[in-house]
């Protein structure tokens, strides 16, 4: 695997990354989910994550509040080419006087001193402009530390301490009208047939519905290139999928992988995951205990939701990081077994308080739930007249 750049990834972070580079999702979900279920448990740590950032010379850009994508530095502003920048130039001309160089990168401490606003003060229309679009950080840290401290600087904003407390790394201005849009229409298609291929290296097949998820309204844009693309044989079109709409396009490489002998996943999934099948809108999802023909209603995409799928079939959904589960198959299934296996190796590692508390299990009280079992197979649960607990190990 090679960047952008021409460097070749070494770690299964940096080609995770690289697979997603583009995609917008919640912080949390960037910083805790989207790269740790595609590595290897040595990997699964801030550490190689930040490590995989920096050395493909990676930027961060906000989508909207509290969601972000990350790319190379070169391209990180390819994101807001459907953002309105309406936001963006009001910040721009806030901050703008602080960037002394607006090509150059400056620390949060630097751009602090040069206003005369106090430090909250400029925090909060620090933090503003981040979610605008108008910033782009050079590291995770920066997101890290700040989650940590609510995005607060102190509440002592006016004490000497409290003026040197800083996010880390350095940040860049973004023009009010950066995007990638192009003015001549042959560079638009080719920045089009660009934006093609990172998704279809990330989802194999392109339909409306796959990439409207992603970015709403984007496919408008995409559809022309990808006819481009077709003509110039790199890619075919066709219905490879029942459930997903047509026209549906992919590279014959993809579409030989498809027809081969289908590998059926175990894996416990992230609503926000490009993997997951929330907020497409499919039908035909039906329940694998084959005791009904309704439609599995998959959670919605919100942070804390997810998904177990055990050989191929969904088989539990959760609500609310595990405060609300609903199996889909029997309490004595091998199926619930390795469901809740899952449950704990990938759901309860998130968590960031020393207990969940179980509410609602198949839309009954925890306490009187035949799968309990199960879940005390693979996690320490305690129970109470106030409900059940299952105890997060640290």
């Amino acid at each position: 695997h090679s960047t952008g750049g021409g460097e070749i990834c070494t770690t299964d972070t940096e080609q995770a990354l690289e697979r997603l580079r583009g995609y917008p999702a919640p912080v949390t979900v960037w910083l805790k989910e989207l790269i740790g279920c595609r590595v290897p448990r040595a990997e699964r740590n801030d550490q190689s994550l930040s490590e995989g950032f920096t050395r493909l010379d990676m930027g961060w850009i906000a989508h909207a509040k509290d969601r972000i994508t990350l790319d190379y530095s070169e391209d990180v502003s390819r994101s807001l080419i459907t953002r309105d920048t309406t936001q963006r130039q009001d910040h721009y001309s806030t901050l703008s006087p602080r960037f002394r160089d607006p090509q150059a990168r400056y620390a949060f401490t630097q751009l602090m001193d040069n206003g005369s606003t106090s430090s909250d003060a400029f925090n909060e229309e620090f933090w503003l402009a981040v979610w605008a679009g108008t910033l782009v950080s050079d590291t995770l840290d920066s997101l890290r530390v700040a989650r940590q401290a609510n995005y607060r600087l102190s509440g002592h904003s006016q004490s000497r301490r409290a003026r040197r407390i800083t996010w880390p790394g350095t940040w860049s201005l973004l023009p009010a009208t950066a995007n990638h849009g192009a003015t001549d229409p042959l560079d638009q298609l080719d920045q089009d047939k660009a934006d093609a291929r990172v998704l279809l290296e990330r989802y194999g097949v392109l339909c409306r519905e796959i990439v409207n998820r992603e970015s709403p309204g984007r496919w408008r844009g995409l559809f022309s290139a990808l006819r481009v693309m077709e003509l110039a044989g790199e890619i075919v079109s066709g219905a490879f999928f029942t459930t997903l709409g047509g026209p549906q396009f992919a590279t014959p490489q993809v579409l030989a992988r498809f027809t081969a002998a289908w590998q059926k996943p175990t894996a416990w999934i992230s609503v926000f995951d490009p993997a997951s099948l929330s907020g497409l809108g499919l039908s035909g999802l039906c329940n694998p205990a084959n005791e009904t023909e309704e439609n599995i209603d998959l959670p919605h995409r919100r942070p804390g939701n997810h998904y177990g799928m055990v050989d191929g079939d969904i088989v539990l959904l959760s609500e609310s990081m595990g405060q609300r589960l609903s199996f889909l198959v029997a309490p004595d299934s091998p199926a619930t077994d390795r469901a809740c296996a899952l449950l704990a190796e990938q759901l309860l590692p998130l968590l960031e308080q020393p207990r969940l508390e179980l509410g609602q299990i198949n839309n009954t009280p925890a306490r009187k739930s035949p799968y309990l079992p199960a879940l005390a197979k693979h996690a320490t649960l305690h129970s109470d007249h106030k409900g059940v607990f299952i105890e997060v190990q640290p």
